[in-house]
């Protein structure tokens, strides 16, 4: 059906399979990553309960109004793929494209905000570890410990750890590289330039983003998953063991 792409990522990124003979599933946890989940398995005809520890759903997702406009706490666009914009569609959610001149990114450091977050000292020792570090055969390394090698600690803290916590909400040293950003996961002896200069011939990806923000994207996924699995959808339900 429509959503077979969803639900092929879904089982893509699950720690095993899902069985298709008892077509149910438990998820835990109602972010955006598991509302999806149970949006896409719903479609596919399965049986779905989804637990989730607040009250609310959509994790760090969030979208408030400002007098400047509105602010995101979390992601703030999508990959504009087929999967995602069928699936806003289906939700009555509007998309519209960045505007291209709005390419402005500030970081804050020592309570300033700053396009470029680096000295002239620390950005030349990135470029150094990029140039000259090589990397190590390691499936399980963190993206911390890949960044000190590959970075430095500096590029580290002020450009990669923002990146990754408007991401994923969640420190580097929280994250596998080879499974968070598998682009990254050099081949043994490689170093960050060599690989940087190959990624960038690629074509960039489309980006697109919910007109109200991502917090409508979330409201309408949330009510429709209330719609469809009723009491199933339990919100404020600590799950303490298996």
């Amino acid at each position: 059906n429509r959503f077979n792409g969803f639900a092929r990522s879904v089982e893509a990124l699950m720690i095993g399979t899902v069985n298709q003979n008892a077509r149910e599933a438990t998820i835990v946890g109602a972010g955006i990553a598991g509302m999806l989940a149970a949006y896409a398995l719903d479609a596919r005809g399965y049986r779905v309960t989804l637990i989730e520890a607040q009250n609310r759903a959509g994790g760090l997702i969030q979208t408030r109004q400002t007098d400047f406009g509105i602010a995101e706490s979390a992601a703030h666009s999508l990959i504009a793929t087929p999967a995602v914009r069928e699936l806003c569609r289906d939700l009555d959610v509007e998309l519209i494209a960045p505007r291209k001149e709005a390419k402005a990114k500030y970081v804050v450091r020592n309570g300033k905000l700053t396009r470029f977050p680096l000295t002239l000292r620390e950005t030349l020792d990135s470029v150094r570890h990029a140039a000259f570090a090589r990397s190590h055969s390691n499936d399980t390394e963190t993206l911390d410990r890949w960044a000190h090698r590959h970075l430095g600690d500096a590029a580290r803290d002020y450009l990669l750890t923002p990146f990754v916590r408007g991401i994923y909400g969640v420190q580097p040293a929280d994250l596998c590289v080879s499974t968070a950003f598998p682009f990254l996961h050099l081949p043994e002896g490689q170093t960050l330039l060599g690989a940087f200069a190959r990624h960038r011939k690629q074509p960039r990806k489309q980006r697109v983003a919910p007109r109200l923000g991502m917090g409508d994207l979330v409201s309408k996924l949330e009510k429709r998953l209330d719609q469809r699995l009723g009491s199933r959808f339990r919100k404020g339900e600590v799950l303490r063991e298996l």
